[in-house]
């Protein structure tokens, strides 16, 4: 059975914190500056996402391939591939960024190059089950960055030169405590034909969550084409940090048990059709809670998110499709350890198309600005659902 121990709850505590405390920034920091600089920063978020793919999907692999082998030699090696890939690509980012001798764009490159890194370090840390230097580090990133950016975020300028910094500053110790003998360029130079499969198998990763983040970032694309105004464009923006905040107890929870997770799908411990059962009435449980709190707290929050327009609507729509993406999981594990991850990709590709088809549309004909910012949201939740079910109608069958 998947159990949490102490650890595993102070992790997921201490993402809560991180996240919220993102969350309370991002709110502070929407009161200090107007809508519409906020909308305009959209794009430099959008592009931070995207830039995660240049991992390749290594993370991804480490996870599967550490939890298949049993001789820790295969291990370090893996784990060398892991880390020394993420680093060139992570330079490369930044040198590419930085040619565009834009301050924006520089401080992007260090802000995704830096989240590179810092995310590989605490998968390598993942997989060996070193949760309490994990806890360690995303702690004093969380409050490392807190301090800063209250004390001196306010413009997004100094919002993006503070969290490039602090990545900086983390970066050091963690790469010191990971252990210099754990990650060795003269054994990542000897390992190029298990860095050939390695690439091969996170391509299909890589695949799966560009699609992944196109499902749930395509809106932003439709409301820039039609010219939105960019305060409703910094109210999407807004709902999908803050909803990210909301749902981190499932996330965080998912990113330290995923492992066991796929152990238990291999042995067959129990059917889809129970895990499935399972997380619908955790998703269910959490949801009415979170969005009973919105409403609770609504006044308070109101002082600080009030020039947004129409934000709570934008919350609650993107925390539900955010909660019906997270139960994708289940699928997407039996896909994992059955090494059929192309059979997962494609009906998520299937469905991508299909919202894409829906955006269009719905922009074409709604000509009012407030009714596209709400029906691309709707749609997002209606086709995640859609999805869920297709999901697990075909694997119900497919892995009885």
């Amino acid at each position: 059975m998947i159990t949490f121990n102490n650890q595993v709850l102070v992790y997921s505590t201490l993402k809560y914190l991180e996240y919220g405390v993102t969350a309370l920034l991002t709110l502070l920091l929407a009161s200090r500056i107007p809508a519409n600089e906020y909308g305009s920063s959209a794009f430099y978020f959008v592009l931070i996402s995207y830039l995660q793919f240049a991992s390749l999907g290594t993370n991804q692999v480490l996870t599967k391939w550490y939890s298949i082998y049993l001789d820790q030699n295969k291990r370090d090696e893996t784990i060398n591939i892991c880390f020394w890939t993420t680093i060139i690509v992570g330079f490369l980012v930044l040198f590419s960024l930085s040619v565009t001798f834009n301050i924006m764009f520089i401080y992007t490159g260090l802000i995704a190059t830096g989240k590179l890194l810092f995310e590989s370090i605490i998968n390598i840390l993942r997989v060996q089950q070193r949760l309490k230097l994990i806890n360690f580090l995303t702690g004093s990133y969380t409050l490392l960055f807190f301090f800063l950016v209250y004390f001196k975020g306010d413009s997004i300028k100094t919002y993006f030169q503070i969290w490039a910094l602090v990545y900086i500053l983390i970066l050091i110790p963690s790469y010191l405590l990971l252990g210099i003998k754990k990650v060795s360029l003269k054994l990542y130079l000897k390992s190029f034909n298990q860095i050939i499969l390695f690439y091969k198998d996170g391509l299909l990763m890589l695949l799966i969550n560009f699609v992944t983040l196109f499902f749930t970032t395509i809106d932003r694309y439709f409301l820039k084409i039609y010219e939105v105004e960019k305060s409703l464009i910094g109210s999407v923006q807004l709902a999908d940090t803050v909803s990210t905040g909301a749902t981190l107890l499932i996330s965080s929870a998912l990113f330290i048990l995923l492992p066991k997770f796929y152990e238990l799908v291999k042995k067959q411990v129990h059917t889809i059709s129970y895990w499935y059962k399972r997380s619908l009435f955790l998703a269910c449980c959490f949801s009415i809670i979170v969005i009973s709190g919105i409403q609770i707290f609504w006044p308070i929050a109101t002082d600080y998110i009030g020039m947004y327009p129409y934000f709570k609507i934008h919350f609650i729509l993107q925390f539900i499709a955010k909660v019906l993406l997270g139960i994708l999981t289940i699928p997407f594990a039996y896909s994992v350890v059955n090494s059929n991850e192309s059979y997962y990709f494609k009906i998520f590709l299937l469905w991508s198309i299909i919202l894409l088809g829906f955006y269009a549309i719905i922009s074409h004909f709604f000509f009012s600005i407030l009714f596209i910012t709400i029906y691309l949201n709707i749609g997002l939740v209606i086709f995640s659902l859609c999805m869920n079910i297709h999901f697990f109608y075909v694997y119900i069958n497919r892995y009885k």
